[in-house]
């Protein structure tokens, strides 16, 4: 992406927690005008489309975030040592509940929670309820991060297993 980070390039108001319909609508609103067809914008398109996409995954969001506010890139953070042992015990509940469509949704269902809790988490970080500074900040944001990820990847592993259901 340019210097022009995802939330100046549609006109949003840089926060976490965005409204997925105000977001398409202003993709759509600025799409429309840089249409490569319209305007012969292929670059503008293609910057638009970057930008939409990026807000749309809320750890590209977040890292976006971190970004405006002057926070160098840094590799993803190592899960905490707790995160660690919890979710070799979820694996564990995952296995047992193997077979059992009832159990196995529960699984799905607790560990899209707990994903969701630790976006929560982010969030608060982000738009101001857990002020720091910004090193402190992007530490712990990204130490959230690792976690979404870990369940990202938890989720993605049920579904393959699973006879390949896409996870939701």
């Amino acid at each position: 992406m340019s210097e022009a980070g995802p939330f100046e390039v549609l006109g949003l108001a840089p926060r976490f927690a965005i409204d997925a319909a105000e977001a398409r609508r202003a993709w759509m609103r600025r799409a429309a005008q840089a249409h490569p067809d319209a305007s012969g914008g292929v670059d503008e398109s293609a910057r638009l489309n970057a930008a939409f996409r990026a807000l749309q995954d809320p750890v590209s969001r977040a890292e976006a975030l971190l970004a405006m506010r002057g926070a160098a890139p840094a590799p993803a953070a190592a899960l905490p040592q707790a995160m660690l042992l919890e979710l070799m015990e979820f694996r564990e509940r995952v296995d047992a509940a193997r077979g059992d469509a009832a159990a196995e949704a529960a699984v799905l269902a607790e560990a899209r929670e707990a994903r969701e809790r630790s976006l929560g988490r982010v969030g608060d970080l982000l738009d101001g309820r857990g002020r720091a500074e910004l090193a402190e900040l992007a530490t712990a944001v990204r130490a959230e991060l690792a976690v979404v990820r870990a369940y990202d990847r938890v989720l993605e592993q049920i579904a393959r297993e699973a006879d390949g259901a896409a996870p939701a």
